[in-house]
């Protein structure tokens, strides 16, 4: 379980099916028992006479202009909504503080490209990173820049538990200390994938490379 929950793609799904359960439990529910009630009253005031069905004529009057109350607010679907949101968020934050460290040492054996190297042969998606394909202009650089950073470099790695095709998922320092993404992002080789980087721990590297000139893929979206 600490690993299903460790793991950034699982996360992203728990976290949706945490928004889908609060918007059933606190939007829809609501509205069928509602429904179900205003149904019901109606039926309790039916009066059968001579065989026919009479419905009152009389109707309750309705304020033209309805204060909203804080109750009301807090228990609209949209408020609901945001608050999911907002959940599946924390969840996703909290996992990126507390989720599995699984630690990795070693010398960079091959370089493939500018986000994934390969350390004492364990390949490694650095997490967090966005750079070009291979076969394109920038992505070529990206993997020269890479290669003259980090080839045969010993490097300290903490993976997350997550995986990427054949390739562990993580974040690397080279021996001086410095974090191999943010030295991408900083040199303008590559670009901050913020849906895997929510606590901005590469914002700044973007603050000072400017803007990446480079793809910017729609899986790394994010509301920051």
């Amino acid at each position: 379980m600490e690993t299903l929950l460790a793991s950034p793609k699982n996360s992203e799904l728990l976290a949706g099916a945490f928004v889908v359960a609060v918007i059933v439990l606190g939007v829809v529910l609501p509205r069928m028992a509602r429904r179900f009630r205003v149904t019901s009253r109606r039926r309790k005031f039916q009066m059968v006479q001579d065989g026919r069905t009479i419905r009152p004529t009389h109707k309750r009057q309705r304020n033209p202009t309805p204060i909203a109350s804080p109750r009301a607010w807090l228990g609209s679907p949209l408020w609901l909504v945001v608050l999911a949101i907002g959940l599946s968020i924390g969840f996703k934050l909290q996992l990126e503080l507390f989720g599995t460290n699984i630690p990795l040492s070693g010398a960079v054996t091959h370089v493939r490209d500018g986000d994934t190297i390969e350390v004492a042969g364990t390949p490694v998606r650095l997490n967090g990173l966005n750079c070009d394909e291979l076969g394109t202009p920038l992505g070529d650089q990206a993997k020269r820049v890479m290669q003259t950073l980090a080839a045969s470099q010993a490097v300290s790695c903490t993976l997350n538990g997550d995986r990427t095709f054949d390739r562990e998922v993580g974040r690397c320092h080279l021996g001086d200390g410095r974090d191999l993404g943010e030295v991408m992002i900083e040199g303008g080789a590559c670009s901050r994938c913020a849906r895997h980087d929510p606590l901005r721990k590469y914002a700044a590297a973007v603050a000072e490379a400017g803007p990446f000139p480079g793809e910017y893929p729609s899986y790394c979206w994010w509301l920051w």
